[in-house]
C-alpha cells in the first residue's frame, strides 16, 4: 500500500510538472499575437498621423540643459588715505606772509594753512552680464576729506561709472561725479555796477559744488600698447557772490600705456579743455555791458610719466611710478583792460611732478601705497605792473603733498 501511495504522488508530481511545462509554452506561443493585436487596437484607436510621419524613425535628440542662471559678481573695497598738506589754501608767498604776520585778519578764515586730511573711501562694484557674452559692471564710490586743523575745508564727492566690454581687449564707460557744494577760501566781491573807486571790496566766502559727465572708449592695440579715448562735460556752480565765475566746460582726452620690458612702462597724456564762464551776476545783464570779470578759458594739458615694477618686489613694492605734467590756461575774455584787469590777456601755468610706490599686501589682502607731489603755479596779466592789484601777489603759489594710503578690497 505504501507503494502505491508513493507511485500516486509521483504521477501527480509529473503531471503538474508537465502541464505547467506546456502552460509556459502556450503563454510564450501567444504572447506575440496579444502584443501585435494591443499595438493594432492602439493604432485604431489612434488619430491617422501616418501621412504626416517621417518614413524613418528620427534619431532621439538630447533633451535641452536648462539655461544657466546669469549671476551676479559684488565687490567692494574700503579706502583710507592720510595726506599732510603744506598749503591747502593753495595762498601766494605774500599772503602767507601776511597770514604770519597778523595783517588783514578778515582775509583768512584759517586756524593753519597746512592741514592734516583723513581720507576715507568706500567703493562697491556690481557686475553681470546683461549684453552679449561680456560682462556689464556699475560702480559707485563715495570719498570724503576730513581737514583736522580746518574743518571748514572739508568736502565730499561720489562717483558713478558704468562700463561694458565690447570684446576681450575693449570696453566703453560712461561716469559722473558730483561733489556737493564746498568751502574752499576768502575772496572779494562788491555789489553790481558800484564803482571800484568809491566802493570798499568785502571779503566773503567762496564756495562751488561740480558736476562732470564722462565717456570714454579704451582699447589694447597690442600686447605692449594700451590707448584711451575720453570726452566729457564738467560745470562748476559758485555760491551767489561769486556766480559770474560760473562755467561750463567741454573737454577730450587722449592717453596711451607702453610697455617696453617687462619692468618698464611709458605713459603719456594730452587735455584740452574749452570753458565758458557766465561773466555777469545780475538779471537782465548781458555779457558786453556786464561789470564783472570773465574767466572763461581755453587749457592744454601735458602729462608724461614711467612705471617700473622689479622682477621681485623690493622692500615690499610692487612697483614705483614717477610723472611730471605741464599745464597751460589762456583767459579768453575780450573786455576792455579797466573793467576786467583780473583776466584781461592772463595766463596761468602749471607744473606738477609725483613720486609713488605701490606695495604687495602687507597684510592679507590690505595694500599701501606712499606718494609725493610737488606744485607750482605762475600767473601773469595785464595787471602784473600795477602793484596791489598784481595778479602774482594772489595767484602765484607753491604747494608739497605726502601720502599714505591702504587699501582692502572684500
Amino acid at each position: 500500500m505504501g507503494r502505491g501511495i508513493l507511485t500516486s504522488v509521483a504521477v501527480s508530481i509529473s503531471l503538474v510538472t508537465l502541464w505547467t511545462a506546456a502552460a509556459r509554452a502556450e503563454s510564450l506561443l501567444f504572447q506575440p499575437r496579444l502584443v501585435l493585436a494591443q499595438a493594432a487596437l492602439a493604432d485604431s484607436a489612434a488619430p491617422d498621423t501616418a501621412a504626416r510621419a517621417p518614413a524613418k524613425a528620427a534619431k532621439a535628440r538630447p533633451a535641452k540643459k536648462p539655461a544657466e542662471k546669469k549671476r551676479m559678481a559684488l565687490a567692494g573695497s574700503f579706502d583710507l588715505e592720510l595726506i599732510y598738506d603744506d598749503n591747502v589754501f593753495r595762498y601766494s608767498p605774500e599772503n602767507l606772509l601776511e597770514f604770519r604776520q597778523g595783517l588783514n585778519p578778515e582775509k583768512f578764515n584759517l586756524d593753519t594753512y597746512d592741514d592734516f586730511v583723513v581720507s576715507p573711501r568706500l567703493q562697491f562694484s556690481l557686475g553681470r552680464r546683461l549684453i552679449g557674452a561680456y560682462e556689464t559692471n556699475i560702480l559707485a564710490r563715495y570719498t570724503l576729506w576730513q581737514y583736522t586743523s580746518n574743518p571748514d575745508k572739508t568736502n565730499e564727492s561720489i562717483w558713478l561709472r558704468l562700463r561694458q566690454p565690447v570684446s576681450r581687449s575693449a570696453f566703453f564707460e560712461a561716469a559722473y561725479t558730483h561733489a556737493p557744494l564746498a568751502y574752499i577760501r576768502e575772496l572779494t566781491d562788491r555789489a553790481p555796477f558800484d564803482p571800484r573807486s568809491t566802493t570798499a571790496l568785502e571779503w566773503m566766502a567762496f564756495r562751488s559744488t561740480r558736476h562732470a559727465f564722462t565717456l570714454a572708449y579704451q582699447m589694447r592695440l597690442s600686447s605692449r600698447l594700451l590707448a584711451r579715448l575720453e570726452g566729457g562735460r564738467t560745470i562748476r556752480y559758485y555760491n551767489r557772490p561769486f556766480m559770474e565765475n560760473d562755467n561750463w566746460e567741454w573737454n577730450a582726452e587722449a592717453s596711451g600705456w607702453f610697455t617696453l620690458t617687462k619692468s618698464w612702462r611709458v605713459s603719456g597724456r594730452y587735455m584740452y579743455s574749452d570753458t565758458e564762464a557766465r561773466a555777469l551776476d545780475t538779471v537782465g545783464e548781458e555779457r558786453a555791458s556786464s561789470d564783472d570779470g570773465d574767466p572763461s578759458y581755453e587749457r592744454d594739458l601735458y602729462e608724461l610719466g614711467l612705471r617700473f615694477r622689479p622682477p621681485r618686489a623690493i622692500w615690499l613694492f610692487r612697483h614705483c611710478e614717477v610723472s611730471g605734467q605741464y599745464q597751460a590756461y589762456f583767459f579768453t575774455g575780450d573786455q576792455p583792460y579797466h573793467l576786467d584787469p583780473i583776466h584781461t590777456g592772463r595766463k596761468d601755468e602749471v607744473w606738477v611732478a609725483e613720486v609713488g610706490a605701490t606695495s604687495a599686501p602687507v597684510w592679507r589682502e590690505v595694500t599701501l601705497d606712499l606718494g609725493y607731489r610737488h606744485t607750482e603755479r605762475s600767473s601773469s596779466s595785464t595787471a602784473s605792473s600795477i602793484g596791489a592789484d598784481s595778479i602774482e601777489e594772489d595767484k602765484n603759489y607753491e604747494d608739497n603733498r605726502v601720502w599714505m594710503h591702504f587699501s582692502y578690497p572684500f
